[in-house]
């Protein structure tokens, strides 16, 4: 394997036996000790869009995520991470572009693209989503597969 299946701390290498992330989804804090999830103020929402061969790129694959809020908050961020399958399992792309963060904005949008397309190979993109709202942090994970790319 050329690359590691998980990177930083906020991913864990997909999984089959658990459903993935939704596409799109609101941020919201961990659960307090009574077990009730606050709604999320700015209402912070974060999104993954459909792995896709790169227009713009020739042989590569491409992933955008974003976080948006209704307004400005104290910071926005996303990490995305573009994992394609092989025999033995997901692999992460090479050089994963790291979290982007924005503050005092509504929204943050970051990609991770893949290469070295070759071949015809199923594409997950997975995203990790934080806002910082009056200190409070919210959070997010969401995904989107695409199968049957081909770079051909």
């Amino acid at each position: 394997m050329s690359a590691a299946l998980t990177q930083g701390s906020a991913f864990a290498a997909p999984q089959t036996e658990q459903p993935p992330p939704p596409p799109e989804q609101e941020l919201t804090p961990a659960p307090d000790q009574s077990g009730s999830i606050f709604a999320n103020p700015a209402n912070c929402r974060g999104k993954t869009n459909s792995p896709h061969r790169s227009t713009h790129v020739p042989n590569s694959v491409n992933v955008t995520a974003s976080t948006t809020c209704d307004y400005a908050v104290e910071r926005v961020m996303v990490d995305v991470k573009l994992y394609s399958s092989r025999w033995y399992g997901w692999e992460l792309a090479e050089n994963p572009p790291g979290p982007k963060n924005r503050y005092g904005v509504r929204s943050v949008s970051n990609n991770h693209a893949d290469y070295d397309c070759a071949g015809v190979h199923d594409y997950l993109g997975q995203s990790y989503h934080e806002s910082v709202i009056a200190g409070e942090v919210y959070s997010a994970t969401t995904s989107r597969r695409t199968d049957g790319i081909s770079c051909a």
